[in-house]
């Protein structure tokens, strides 16, 4: 059964893998990321982490560009706990928690979740004007103590797998053609 957290300061295990994401879709690229999160996490006998938002941050951000999202969060974190995720940190995104800084966002993971690897995607940005990406996280491995793992794109019939991507071709009624990305 998978823990589900609102906050990253409730973990109480000693150590984990920790997959950052919105996971929109939880799509073939989410799940490679997921994938290497629990792998690192069985490898060393630590808790899988998985830490998301309760929508996404746009949403609050600017509202007229926030897309429609690809599943509920329900939906979501049914998918998260059927790939054998641990923990889910489902982060309520208000303007409050928009304003927290990239360092300080990630200080806090590291504090609280004290992750021997931090797992997200080559585009991933978080933070305050999302000033944090992957170069962050790479850059914040020593200090922290965890490994970097940054998961490039993966590609479906030469397409680059993302949730723009699968929102585009439903969009066009090309559901079976979504399908094979999600």
């Amino acid at each position: 059964m998978m823990h589900i957290l609102q906050d990253e300061r409730e973990f109480c295990g000693e150590r984990s893998a920790v997959a950052l994401g919105t996971f929109d879709g939880v799509h073939a690229g989410h799940r490679s990321l997921i994938a290497k999160a629990i792998e690192y996490a069985r490898k060393d006998g630590v808790e899988s982490v998985v830490y998301t938002f309760d929508r996404n941050p746009l949403e609050v951000i600017c509202p007229e560009r926030a897309p429609k999202p690809l599943m509920t969060l329900e939906e979501k974190l049914a998918k998260l706990e059927a790939l054998g995720v641990q923990y889910a940190v489902v982060r309520r995104f208000d303007s409050e928690f928009a304003a927290v800084t990239a360092a300080d966002f990630l200080k806090s993971i590291a504090e609280n979740l004290r992750p021997i690897a931090v797992i997200t995607g080559y585009n991933n940005t978080f933070g305050f004007k999302g000033e944090g990406n992957a170069q962050m996280i790479a850059s914040s491995a020593a200090e922290y103590g965890y490994a970097p793992v940054i998961v490039q794109p993966v590609m479906v019939a030469g397409k680059t797998v993302s949730s723009t991507l699968i929102r585009a071709l439903l969009a066009e009624g090309k559901t079976e053609e979504a399908k094979q990305f999600l």
